[in-house]
């Protein structure tokens, strides 16, 4: 019998079934893209034989985005050794199941309606994951009274995810300024010499994001106005190098201050100096930012301010994503369309 096994680990997790294909996603600097094409028919394929109101929806969608490596191999499915070594290798990969044309959990439980049966299967969810959505979830409705439903996808842990440098996380930060002090300007009507930004910085300016860098050669006035708020996501990426303390995403970024934190070193001291802080902090950082952005309604924060926040941490935990990648696949996962940027 054929399995393929999408898991969301990073790494390579190794078995002993006979091996038909091994695929990895993303690898530093390229794309695999007949696996990406294969994920968005699987995709597709999911959507169409599951109802919006599933509840493991989004979850399965989520997995199918968040696949970091297939796993094809041919297993005897009469033989019980086999299947407790898939059990184990799906749990360590934190793998879905496709066998006979149906998604099935390492239990082999049904994920969707089909010839298997009803749905009785769980998206799997790292242990690490879990714990930390549990805890932050816990956090937010002791404290602010927010209750988060579960079928909201987690942040993926650590051994799923592939942050960025610091060096380019720094970058982007003052890219990023560069990006909102320009919209600032066009939108005043009085653009800043781009040639003065580009001498001073030119490690930064050549990292601007499509979108923004559309922006330096347009002056488009409503691009610029679009623009101008990834302050707010600069000032998180500030925290996640420990440069900047952001508070309660309730209140406007001090643009002057952001930029004062994010240039003052020059770009090569700033740049060459930064240091990521623990990934574990990010991750608890990026999950409680998601969960206000998915689950509440603007009443304990200011949604625009928590969702430039959001792209940020986002675009800095998945390397393999520009910014405007990120800013696409947050904005369909605020909105509930479950199709994400890859």
């Amino acid at each position: 019998m054929l399995i393929s096994a999408y898991s969301t680990v990073r790494a390579r997790v190794s078995h002993d079934f006979p091996v038909v294909n091994e695929r990895s996603r993303w690898e530093v600097g390229a794309t695999d893209a007949e696996l990406d094409a294969h994920l968005s028919a699987l995709e597709r394929w999911a959507m169409s034989n599951s109802r919006a109101s599933d509840p493991s929806r989004r979850l399965l969608i989520n997995h199918i985005n968040d696949t970091r490596r297939l796993y094809q191999f041919e297993l005897d499915a009469h033989d019980p050794k086999h299947l407790d070594n898939l059990r184990r290798f799906s749990e360590a990969s934190n793998s879905i199941l496709l066998v006979d044309g149906a998604l099935l959990d390492g239990d082999g439980r049904p994920l969707l309606s089909g010839p298997h049966g009803t749905p009785t299967g769980w998206v799997p969810i790292t242990s690490r994951a879990r714990s930390r959505r549990d805890e932050v979830r816990s956090w937010l409705e002791s404290n602010v009274q927010l209750q988060v439903p579960n079928f909201l996808p987690p942040i993926r842990s650590a051994d799923e995810l592939e942050f960025r440098s610091a060096i380019d996380v720094a970058l982007g930060i003052i890219s990023l300024v560069m990006a909102s002090d320009y919209a600032a300007s066009v939108i005043a009507g009085s653009p800043i010499n781009q040639k003065a930004m580009e001498a001073t910085f030119p490690r930064a300016f050549a990292s601007l994001a499509p979108s923004h860098r559309e922006l330096f050669e347009t002056n488009d006035s409503a691009l610029a106005r679009t623009v101008q708020p990834v302050i707010e996501a600069a000032q998180e990426l500030l925290w996640t190098v420990s440069r900047s303390m952001p508070g309660w995403p309730a209140q406007a970024a001090d643009a002057a201050e952001v930029m004062r934190l994010a240039l003052a070193e020059g770009e090569q001291v700033g740049v060459d100096t930064a240091r990521l802080r623990p990934a574990d902090e990010i991750l608890d950082e990026y999950e409680c930012i998601q969960d206000l952005a998915l689950a509440q309604n603007g009443q304990l924060c200011d949604l625009a301010i928590t969702r430039q926040r959001l792209i940020g941490l986002t675009w800095a935990t998945h390397a393999h994503l520009d910014w405007d990648q990120a800013t696409a696949r947050v904005d369909a996962l605020i909105s509930g369309d479950d199709g994400q940027a890859t």
